[in-house]
């Protein structure tokens, strides 16, 4: 392990599965922790649960009325579940009235919380629980293991009782296990230690009507209908239930509590699961038998099952880390350490952080900040682009099939905000930037071009519909002659009520990459040709404006102005690198962003793609040091505005996602427009004089390739699984050979075009089949 010092950290301790944070005292300021199931997500403060009151939103200048005071504040969150309940908390709390309109639209609306969960402890008699923990507890200390998906929390209490906190989430389920023990210190027996879901908000705003709840002997069955005063989506259930293996259930339609039953040994253990059962719509006929069937399964809970669910946990976490892609270093030093251990968390939080069922969201199951309402934004482009080259491709292809059943028949395909069921969180007047669209559809694209078995069914149900809705949009609502040219109507490129701009060289771009898109994969199936020639023609006569040698960001532009990130980071985002000029995009990206231009990392690593692109990667790598060592925080979050805006907290899932992007392209790039991959090219001077290894990531055509690189050995596999496919193959010749190289195919001699720092090569791949590659000298 090593150390690294992330801000607003407790980290004393890293490596790529680990981190280990400490304290002396008991912390007040200290990021959540995380274990979700994808489906179930908690957020677990210093205590181990839930119970600490929110010191972030001040620490972080972002506790701001009337909807940013409580975002912080942490619940047991489920996806799928969205009502007002979080907004009347927040008016409750800062004592501001509730209006009858909706505040910004769609911001009174966020995750349905499913209460808290504390843990309260008997010193002298006194119930200590929330706040009272951090004047009375001490010597802290937090294991987060990515690999097993588990969390480990341990301090010593004033009457010097040691409490260790375990917990996990199995993936994909809706339960949660908890381990409490408390030991006495010698000569001493423990007193009360319990733990408690509270089924209200932290700031008293029941989750459910009382008469709604129906309590069982170890469940609760709770309804929101339709017409609740918190305006769910849509009507829900949930089945709660608890077991404890030591200690003793008590239920209310308050909460549930579970007391530990060794209060007068000197030792009290606890074996806890706790189930979040949501059920919505017609799913809710259900519940009764759902809850028949969980009351007899709690009743036999024992904490072997405890031992032999978290068993289960790790080797179904085993057999996905083994599964996934993976880099490694041959020498760490504490950044390359770091790094490794944020592309494990970036995989992590992808995986189990939000439910792609759902769509997902740009904060994970963690916080709520109010200001996004647990809403889909169009940077899922970036985080699911990462999830899939990371090796999470049923992670993708459900956020594909999302994107689908949400995009809207008529008007626009997709809001820039929306809530899992497709409904905008944004009003149609503030949303006025159509990139969201273009954005879902060049995602849409990208997992159709790195798509392997079954790639042709993708196209014809999922993908071209998608690209094809939002070509149609293009042209029918933004594109206007002027002049005898194509000239983009006003947009903006945020929702922010900046004035439109128009001929914005940034939305064009997006618009015409979908455009060449929707043309290819029309004549691919054998449709819409009167259509495809449309698109063709528009997007043959549309170009960007060149002034001083640089693009120009929009019409209005002054000539020495300098362009957004939006139009910097194009070679990535549109893929704009095909027909863009390479050398005028370097002068307008270092015109126009010598530094990232905000305090937001997922545009750095944007940046590190565009980089990549140009052919610079060392220019790309400039921007992973500096979001590493500047702009990560807590147990290694990417943050988003924090610790200078008010409406985001880290982590933040774009920053996740586009790091993992860039993150695999350093070692293999796929070409958007044809059967081409490098191998090699975006490695920096720093990875090219050392030793590297990376396996299963994803490439084009559903292609799996796995590598070593060594100063004078440079070794890839490529194994494909989809259909028959010819690719041309470029691999970086190893920084340390000489002038005479050898290449291998399979170990024997193989045919290939030199081209000064990389050779080419042309493989025919058959379904199941990898060949090998070794440049070397």
């Amino acid at each position: 392990m090593t150390k690294f010092g992330f801000k607003d950290s407790l980290v004393t301790r890293l490596d790529e599965w680990t981190t280990v944070e400490e304290s002396e005292g008991f912390p007040r300021i200290s990021l959540p922790a995380y274990v979700g199931s994808g489906k179930l997500g908690v957020g677990l403060d210093a205590s181990g649960l839930q119970g600490l009151p929110d010191c972030l939103a001040g620490f972080y200048q972002c506790r701001t009325a009337p909807f940013h005071v409580t975002q912080a504040e942490l619940y047991v969150l489920h996806d799928g579940m969205i009502s007002e309940h979080l907004y009347r908390d927040e008016a409750a709390f800062t004592g501001r009235d509730l209006r009858k309109e909706d505040y910004c639209y769609g911001m009174r609306r966020n995750f349905l919380p499913l209460g808290y969960l504390s843990i309260a402890f008997d010193i002298s008699g006194r119930e200590i629980v929330g706040a009272e923990l951090f004047n009375c507890g001490r010597s802290w200390r937090r294991i987060w293991n990515l690999r097993t998906a588990s969390l480990a929390t341990s301090y010593r209490l004033d009457d010097g009782s040691m409490v260790e906190v375990e917990v996990f989430a199995p993936f994909d389920g809706e339960s949660v296990f908890v381990r409490v023990i408390r030991r006495a210190c010698a000569g001493t027996l423990c007193r009360g230690t319990s733990v408690i879901l509270t089924l209200e908000t932290r700031h008293g705003v029941p989750i459910f009507d009382s008469a709604s709840v129906d309590i069982g002997e170890r469940s609760l069955l709770a309804v929101v209908p339709a017409d609740a005063p918190c305006r769910p989506s849509e009507p829900y259930t949930v089945v709660y239930g608890a077991a404890a293996d030591g200690g003793t259930l008590a239920l209310s339609g308050k909460e549930m509590r579970i007391v530990a039953a060794g209060s007068k040994q000197d030792c009290a253990e606890m074996f806890l699961r706790l189930d979040f059962r949501r059920l919505a719509g017609s799913g809710m006929a259900q519940a009764e038998s759902l809850r028949d069937a969980l009351e007899n399964e709690l009743r036999a809970f024992t904490a072997q099952d405890w031992f032999e669910a978290r068993d289960r946990h790790m080797r179904e976490w085993t057999e996905f880390w083994d599964s996934v892609a993976g880099i490694e270093f041959g020498k760490a030093d504490e950044f390359l350490m770091a790094r490794l251990h944020l592309f494990r968390k970036s995989q992590y939080l992808a995986r189990c952080g939000n439910d792609a069922d759902c769509g997902g969201t740009a904060q994970y199951l963690l916080f709520h900040q109010n200001g996004w309402g647990a809403s889909n934004f169009h940077d899922h482009h970036y985080i699911i682009d990462g999830a899939a080259r990371a090796g999470l491709w049923q992670v993708a292809e459900k956020h594909l099939r999302w994107l689908r059943r949400v995009m809207r028949p008529e008007g626009r395909p997709f809001p820039w905000m929306m809530t899992y069921d497709g409904t905008p969180t944004c009003s149609p007047e503030r949303d006025r930037a159509p990139m969201a669209d273009a954005n879902r559809a060049l995602l849409a694209a990208r997992l159709y071009e790195m798509a392997g078995a079954g790639r042709r069914r993708l196209l014809e149900e999922k993908v071209y519909p998608i690209v094809r809705r939002v070509a149609l949009a293009a042209v029918q609502e933004w594109w206007t002659r002027e002049g005898g040219r194509w000239v983009l109507r006003g947009v903006e490129n945020d929702i922010m009520g900046d004035a439109p701009i128009i001929n914005d060289a940034a939305t064009i771009c997006m618009f015409l990459s979908v455009l060449r898109k929707a043309a290819a994969y029309s004549a691919e199936l054998g449709v819409d040709a009167d259509l495809r020639e449309k698109w063709l023609k528009l997007a043959a006569e549309t170009s960007l404006d060149v002034v001083n040698g640089r693009y120009r960001s929009h019409r209005d532009a002054p000539p020495d102005a300098r362009s957004g990130c939006w139009l910097n980071n194009i070679f990535y985002i549109a893929e704009a690198w095909d027909y863009l000029d390479a050398a005028t995009m370097a002068r307008t990206r270092d015109h126009g962003e010598p530094v990232v231009a905000c305090n937001i990392p997922w545009i750095g690593f944007a940046a590190a793609s565009s980089e990549i692109r140009i052919g610079r990667p060392d220019r790309a790598e400039q921007f992973f040091v500096d979001a590493i060592e500047n702009r990560t925080h807590g147990p290694g979050y990417f943050e988003e505005c924090a610790p200078v805006g008010v409406a985001a907290l880290p982590p933040f899932a774009t920053a996740h996602g586009a790091y993992l992007t860039a993150s695999c392209e350093q070692f293999v790039l796929s070409d958007f427009w044809r059967h081409r991959i490098w191998i090699g090219r975006g490695l920096p001077c720093r990875l090219a004089a050392s030793e590297a290894g990376f396996r299963n990531l994803r490439a084009r055509d559903g292609l799996i390739v796995s590598g070593r690189y060594s100063l004078r050995r440079f070794e890839a596999g490529l194994r494909n699984t989809g259909e028959p496919v010819a690719m041309e193959v470029i691999m970086s010749v190893p920084a340390g050979v000489g002038t005479h190289i050898a290449v291998w195919l399979n170990g024997e001699p193989a045919a290939y075009v030199f081209q000064g720092e990389e050779v080419g090569l042309n493989l025919l791949l058959e379904p199941g089949e990898e060949k090998r590659v070794v440049v070397e000298g």
